[in-house]
């Protein structure tokens, strides 16, 4: 019953967004195609009560849109969806299963402000999820207040979509607004991103732990505004999704320049294909943190030292948890 219901949640979870788009914008095409054919066929019935209604949905949300702009970029809004992204994250949770585990020296005062690295960015990132809006990341970490970075995409869809992501604690991608949060002077502000970003996706292999680390961005960033730097690791996503047609992805990029995504999961009720992660035991395994000290204008040396401290300790972290967690007999392979 517990795995039914574990089941349905993470689905739920997946296509929830992509639903909530596809229900919209299918309102709107087939608002404006049934106008186009009553105005052609049955003038006299009630396309104009169809007109006015289209034209108020785009007059309340596109002004709508514009006048809010700028709150991605300034840290969202208040964390009003909390509580009931909680009891759906703790479900997900308990899907893999999934554990978060603090590494020897991790710990975040709340004096400080932190970026939060996360390594490797998942397909459909249902563990990440879990982790970070369950509550158990907040609860090893009491005081400091996570904001998850997302595609500046998410704000620009469905006024629901936007509400419920900032709802939940995410900011925009953009520069300004991971400093705009880093810039607390109060302190306890994390931001939370993935640098390996969509193309680590492509580079996860059952039979070794791929990460790439080539973006410096992330630590010019911890640099100007004086966060400290802390690694993180989900270990076990490189087995969430097969991809038993590499050879195929990787004709395709060659040919057109775009990797499309080839994954296999399980379904609701065949374990093999599908659209949902494998059910295999996760670990959240957050590291120490690197001390940055602030610099106004940091030079592309500095910046370069900083990255290559960060490397060092995404494997030290990766060298002291992985044997605890079925992990040691995976290799560790880096892309910088």
């Amino acid at each position: 019953m517990l795995e039914a219901i574990a089941v349905a949640a993470l689905w739920s979870f997946f296509v929830v967004d992509i639903t909530l788009e596809i229900i919209f914008y299918s309102f709107a095409l087939l608002t404006v195609s049934l106008w186009l054919v009553l105005r052609q066929v049955a003038p006299w019935l009630f396309w104009d009560h169809l007109t006015l209604s289209f034209c108020i949905l785009l007059g309340v949300v596109v002004p709508w849109l514009y006048w809010d702009r700028h709150t991605p970029s300034r840290g969202g809004r208040r964390k009003w969806l909390q509580k009931p992204m909680r009891l759906l994250c703790r479900r997900i949770q308990s899907y893999f299963p999934l554990q978060i585990v603090k590494a020897k020296g991790a710990r975040l005062p709340t004096t400080k402000n932190y970026i939060l690295d996360i390594h490797p960015h998942g397909f459909c990132m249902a563990a990440a999820a879990a982790a970070l809006f369950s509550g158990g990341l907040q609860s090893a970490f009491p005081g400091i207040d996570f904001k998850t970075v997302v595609l500046d995409l998410t704000f620009l869809t469905l006024p629901f979509v936007r509400e419920v992501s900032m709802g939940i604690g995410c900011i925009s991608q953009k520069e300004e607004s991971i400093r705009h949060v880093l810039q607390s002077r109060a302190g306890g502000k994390a931001v939370v991103l993935f640098s390996g970003g969509i193309q680590e996706v492509f580079h996860m292999r059952p039979d070794a732990f791929r990460l790439r680390l080539k973006q410096r961005g992330f630590c010019r960033v911890a640099l100007l505004e004086g966060a400290q730097l802390v690694p993180a690791l989900m270990l076990g996503e490189n087995l969430s999704y097969r991809q038993p047609l590499l050879q195929v992805m990787d004709w395709l990029y060659k040919q057109i320049g775009v990797r499309i995504p080839l994954f296999f999961g399980r379904g609701l009720f065949v374990k093999h294909i599908g659209m949902l992660p494998h059910r295999v035991p996760h670990t959240f395994v957050v590291g120490a943190a690197l001390d940055v000290r602030k610099t106004p204008d940091p030079t592309h040396e500095e910046v370069e030292a900083l990255h290559f401290r960060y490397v060092k300790a995404v494997r030290n972290l990766y060298k002291e948890c992985g044997p605890q967690f079925n992990a040691a007999s995976l290799p560790l392979v880096i892309s910088t």
